[in-house]
């Protein structure tokens, strides 16, 4: 929050006593600082000069309130972006000037409320590239609003869908495809039109889950059957679209074993056609 500023035309203005201590804390040219609170917190600051319009010598504070035991280098270089970006904008509301704090605090520093993995991650990345095009653009408050539910939005999405993946295996589909709906709404509701998209697909292949699965099997008994018939080229054909099907499922291990009877099949069945015996 903007609580004061300093040496603004060369006129000081001091709005409370922590805030004479923190400019106090930069003499003299001490460009970061901290500086304890009563609340059992510091305020870590950085002191920027630059010269206005008029060539100017022109001096401002941007300070960030950390708990203790925070690591204060992590906030270093919000402290660097947020000075560079307040000269052209102190002419500002105070309201705009949170704003645009807020969305520079959120886009330089890596806090993510929730825990993620890799996709998570990735997803939060992404997030913090489309503010930084709403803030280049103008659009405070789009930014800001983005930036804050990248802090939580990437976690839960991904909790959710290693819960649904749980679900899939432990073959709950109704259970599933609850969970996958909440995730593909959430997506949706950051514009992840992509990652919905690829959700989607995961939604329709677990519902269709049973009906492969039944599929598969019918088709494994036919191909057996055929074996005991010797006709090893239908059953060779007959594991080769149990295969495809599994495909699917996603069940690498299911394709790869019936991959592997279709092909050591025809290979009997190419070599028997060739035999060149005497007897």
């Amino acid at each position: 929050m903007i609580k004061g500023k300093f040496w603004q035309d060369g006129e000081a203005s001091v709005i409370d006593n922590i805030l004479m201590r923190i400019a106090l804390s930069h003499e003299p040219k001490k460009e970061f600082s901290t500086v304890a609170t009563q609340k059992d917190t510091f305020i870590y600051s950085r002191l920027f000069e630059f010269r206005d319009a008029k060539k100017a010598l022109q001096k401002i504070i941007v300070g960030v309130e950390l708990a203790k035991g925070e690591n204060q280098d992590d906030y270093k270089k919000f402290l660097i972006e947020a000075c560079k970006s307040m000269p052209e904008n102190l002419t500002k509301s105070q309201a705009e000037l949170e704003q645009i704090l807020t969305a520079t605090f959120a886009s330089q520093t890596g806090i993510v409320t929730e825990q993620t993995g890799d996709m998570g991650k990735d997803l939060y990345t992404r997030l913090k590239e489309r503010a930084k095009v709403l803030m280049n653009d103008g659009k405070i408050d789009e930014a800001t609003d983005l930036l804050e539910r990248a802090k939580t939005v990437p976690g839960s999405l991904q909790k959710l869908i290693e819960k649904g993946t749980k679900l899939i295996k432990q073959q709950k589909i109704d259970d599933a495809q609850k969970v996958y709906a909440e995730a593909i709404e959430l997506a949706v509701s950051i514009e992840e039109g992509d990652l919905a998209g690829r959700l989607q697909d995961e939604l329709t292949r677990a519902s269709e889950r049973p009906r492969v699965i039944e599929q598969i099997l019918d088709i494994e008994t036919k191909a057996k059957k055929a074996l005991r018939d010797e006709n090893v080229k239908r059953a060779a054909e007959l594991y080769k679209d149990a295969a495809q099907l599994a495909v699917k499922l996603n069940d690498v291990d299911a394709m790869n074993e019936f991959t592997k009877k279709s092909q050591s099949l025809f290979d009997f069945y190419t070599a028997d056609q060739k035999k060149k015996r005497s007897f």
